[in-house]
């Protein structure tokens, strides 16, 4: 998964290497948790035990991938309409957050980058 949220990015495919890479931490975190299977990614990520930088950033990807993921009103899209290049921006750099992000949290808990 993370191979492919790389690949994605350097494609240009922003908003699915921001979905991959969130899959590919909350399947990870996950793993590292033995009550995980009911927990939601807000809980995955608040009794992670990482560093409070880090679970900052994952909560923010959260939110955000949430707006793409579980759209309230899928007619309500006047404003990617009128500015696309705005939201293009915001994907590449939230995409590039992601990636990085993606990377910080295997290296710091395995000890291998992604």
């Amino acid at each position: 998964m993370i191979r492919e949220s790389d690949n994605a990015f350097v494609d240009g495919l922003y908003l699915a290497s921001i979905i991959t890479a969130m899959s590919a931490i909350e399947t990870h975190l996950r793993s590292e948790d033995a009550t995980a299977k009911k927990k939601r990614l807000v809980a995955l990520i608040d009794t992670s035990g990482l560093e409070s930088d880090l679970m900052r950033q994952l909560h923010t990807l959260r939110k955000y991938r949430n707006k793409w993921v579980h759209v309230d009103d899928p007619w309500d899209d006047a404003t990617l309409i009128q500015n696309p290049e705005k939201h293009e921006d915001e994907l590449e750099r939230m995409a590039l957050v992601a990636v990085r992000v993606c990377a910080k949290l295997f290296t710091a808990t395995r000890g291998c980058s992604g």
